[in-house]
């Protein structure tokens, strides 16, 4: 699905990313993990072809992503980025019809199929009573699952997310990523989402990725490579990996 070979990012002399390098197979989750402040964003702007790599190659689906345009990138890849911020107060179901423009042709406005699309992709998220309301008037767990509708809606087979549960509270974060992983199940998307939490990662399991300094310290099955060594390493601070509730969780340990 998608292969990032020796992968260089830098901001003028500031080197971000330093030699990045993975292969994810479709239908695979991936969680982009590290502390604030190491890269994860830029990775993931880099990964949808926001912004161009200073050296390396990012290939989607065997296509070297600055080649393609914008449009061929929306219909391979849906974007939901930390806050969606509509310039107007576009209804939930006007935000997720939208979503659908990557399959349109130039100049064609949405369909009745279109919309119907938009419709079932919000009764998949759990929020089709929302369908009406204005986007600027619900809740912030809402928006997220609005956005996850919306990236259901282009029918992308990788949904790339930035921290999606960043500004969340326990129970709709949650909610969040147990929705991300029912949708990898029922729809075989790939994902792939950053994160400074590794209970998200221990939580969507699959595989996960740890930046640090701008490189890459493990890659692999989180059940393999995310030890309490690697969480030290990533956030320089002792970790304690320990069953709670019949999963593994991560705890900070004194």
């Amino acid at each position: 699905m998608i292969e990032v070979k020796n992968l260089c990012f830098s901001y003028g002399s500031q080197q971000v990313l330093r030699e990045i390098s993975f292969h994810l197979e479709a239908g695979q989750i991936l969680t982009l993990l590290g502390p604030n402040g190491i890269g994860k964003s830029t990775l993931l702007e880099i990964l949808v072809g926001a912004l161009a790599p200073t050296s390396g190659e990012v290939l989607l689906q065997g296509e070297n992503i600055t080649g393609l345009t914008p449009k061929q990138i929306a219909r391979k890849v849906a974007y939901v980025p930390q806050q969606l911020r509509p310039a107007f107060n576009f209804s939930v179901l006007e935000v997720v019809t939208m979503a659908r423009t990557g399959r349109l042709g130039y100049f064609a406005s949405p369909s009745a199929k279109d919309r119907q699309i938009a419709n079932e992709c919000l009764q998949a998220m759990g929020i089709a009573s929302l369908a009406g309301k204005g986007y600027n008037q619900i809740s912030g767990g809402e928006r997220q699952l609005c956005s996850l509708a919306a990236a259901l809606a282009q029918d992308a087979e990788m949904i790339v997310l930035d921290e999606p549960a960043a500004h969340l509270d326990p129970a709709h974060a949650h909610h969040l990523l147990t929705s991300l992983r029912t949708l990898n199940a029922q729809f075989g998307n790939t994902i792939v989402l950053s994160t400074h939490d590794p209970n998200h990662a221990l939580l969507l399991g699959g595989k996960v990725l740890g930046l640090r300094q701008g490189q890459v310290a493990a890659f692999g099955p989180v059940q393999q490579v995310l030890t309490e060594q690697l969480l030290k390493r990533l956030y320089e601070c002792p970790f304690a990996l320990a069953p709670i509730a019949g999963r593994t969780v991560a705890v900070v340990s004194d």
